[in-house]
């Protein structure tokens, strides 16, 4: 496919519906729930590769797809980006140097997120993410003729963390993050069916309000058998 410049990233979740392929094409938009869209991601330009291998069993034919790639910098924001990716399922659309374009996953076999950070051990080669997304099961790759829809700005998740910098959840706007805590706590996320931005909510189990996020806030939580909170409003 040559070296992808960019990578346009959703969460299989926020997918209504993708044209039904024609002979390896999708030929038209990938519909999204409202306030949804594809993140865009730069990549290295040499790094990139899409792999797609055959494999046969008693059951059928299946495909092993993997598209790999590296990232330079470490980064505090990449490395949240990358654990809350960790933790969902994705269609991912490629686009190469010579305006080619190819979509990876659908809501029905979605990809998996892995990665790995490097520091290096000398200065010219240190602070890398090694990425990879991944599929097994039946192709899932196809040529993409529709639109790359970004998510509309003031969109960005509200992020509810630890102080410690751990991921407690990731909040589109109308959802709510229930906390039940008696020394022992649990995080209970309702998602919203609002289509409208409101903030999203977090609270106690008994109905109270602990905070109401706007979206790219970021509620950060300290607990020692007690819980703080602090909000941090969007940049």
């Amino acid at each position: 496919m040559g070296g992808v410049l960019t990578l346009y990233v959703c969460s299989a979740s926020d997918v209504l519906t993708i044209p039904d392929p024609v002979a390896k094409v999708i030929p038209g938009d990938i519909v999204f729930k409202a306030g949804a869209g594809f993140v865009r991601w730069d990549v290295t330009l040499e790094s990139p590769r899409i792999k797609s291998t055959s494999r046969s069993s008693r059951e059928g034919s299946a495909k092993s797809n993997r598209l790999t790639f590296m990232v330079p910098r470490d980064r505090q924001d990449i490395a949240s980006m990358f654990d809350m990716a960790e933790d969902d399922t994705l269609i991912v659309v490629a686009k190469d140097g010579n305006g080619t374009v190819k979509l990876f996953g659908t809501p029905d076999s979605p990809l998996i997120f892995r990665y790995d950070q490097d520091s290096g051990q000398q200065f010219a080669n240190g602070n890398f993410y090694s990425c990879e997304f991944s599929f097994d099961g039946p192709d899932n790759i196809y040529f993409y003729t529709g639109a790359l829809q970004a998510q509309p700005a003031g969109t960005a998740p509200s992020i509810v963390q630890f102080s410690t910098g751990e991921l407690i959840a990731s909040l589109n706007p109308s959802d709510e993050l229930i906390v039940s805590s008696d020394f022992a706590h649990s995080f209970t996320l309702v998602p919203g069916t609002s289509a409208s931005a409101a903030p999203a909510l977090v609270k106690w189990d008994d109905g109270s309000l602990i905070a109401s996020l706007q979206p790219g806030d970021t509620l950060v939580v300290d607990t020692d058998f007690s819980f703080d909170f602090e909000i941090i409003g969007s940049i």
